[in-house]
């Protein structure tokens, strides 16, 4: 039985649409995939343990947030609303209200960069989506189906993006098999790179504090749709 689309979405030839951000969004069955080993760049450290992991089907971008995208998160009063910002206590939530987000309207169809992970989680939540695990973005960038190394996902090249997960060295040996959200173990979050690998090799995730908002990291979005039949 096909699912209805949550409020706000609707379907477009092999994609779906998300009205708030006019973004498409790719669909990625449910089932298993192999995830891992990732080398851990800052640790100098390499994950060796191959895990199978079950995901729930969802909707994941097909592309990163771009800078006209934001702007109409910031024009849409997307700093203003406390729903947005559930960390309102942090000392980098009081930063970011001094020192917002300026994207660049010069170039709107660049994915936007320089964001924190505070703002990419709030834009999130205003565009009823959210930020996918490192599953899911492992997943959706190895092509969605387990043995297949085709990305489903447009990812710019030298680029990083922020995951929803909380950082943890080993957490590749001891996370579930079936839809793993990351460590509860609360610090730093999972960043994941763009570069391709060879079959077999995950991309590379090292941790990030939350932020910083270092020039080569942006963001996409997830819709999770348990049971849509594509």
């Amino acid at each position: 039985m096909q699912q209805i689309l949550p409020e706000g979405f609707y379907k477009m030839g092999k994609h779906v649409v998300c009205e708030k951000d006019n973004s498409l969004l790719t669909y990625i069955p449910e089932g298993w995939f192999s995830m891992g080993p990732a080398l851990d760049w800052e640790l100098g450290t390499i994950h060796d343990t191959l895990r199978r992991i079950y995901l729930d089907s969802y909707f994941i971008d097909l592309n990163p947030v771009n800078n006209e995208q934001f702007a109409k998160f910031i024009e849409c009063g997307g700093y203003e609303k406390e729903e947005y910002w559930p960390f309102r206590e942090s000392t980098e939530y009081k930063q970011l209200q001094e020192e917002r987000h300026k994207a660049g309207k010069s170039h709107p169809y660049d994915a936007v960069t320089a964001v924190s992970w505070f703002e990419a989680n709030a834009y999130a939540m205003w565009c009823n989506k959210k930020l996918p695990t490192e599953a899911q973005w492992v997943k959706a960038n190895r092509g969605g189906l387990e043995d297949r190394y085709v990305p489903q996902i447009n990812v710019p090249e030298m680029a990083w993006e922020w995951c929803s997960d909380y950082y943890d060295e080993g957490y590749y040996r001891y996370m579930p098999e079936k839809n793993p959200t990351g460590t509860t173990r609360k610090g730093y979050r999972v960043i994941q790179d763009s570069f391709m690998r060879l079959p077999g090799e995950d991309v590379h995730n090292i941790a990030m504090h939350h932020y910083p908002r270092p020039e080569c990291i942006g963001f996409r979005t997830v819709m999770c749709c348990k049971d849509y039949n594509n």
